[in-house]
């Protein structure tokens, strides 16, 4: 099994119960780096309003952290 980075480690878990199950989830540096890979926006530079997220955006967010989670589930 993979060493699982510090932030991870370190940053406090939101729980999120979807299908009977309680998922773990934390937005890391590395959250923000797949979801820009997967929307195409620049969000660590700053370009993106994180506090008004399109709906594009939470998906990707949605996604990226429940698979880092475990979750199988596909976008």
């Amino acid at each position: 099994m993979p060493k699982k980075p510090i932030a991870e480690k370190l940053i406090r878990k939101v729980e999120l119960k979807l299908d009977g199950k309680t998922w773990p989830l934390a937005v890391t540096h590395n959250v923000l780096i797949e979801c820009e890979e997967l929307t195409g926006l620049n969000l660590i530079a700053g370009e993106v309003n994180l506090l008004r997220p399109s709906a594009k955006l939470v998906r990707a967010l949605l996604y990226v952290v429940l698979r880092r989670a475990g979750a199988k589930y596909t976008l």
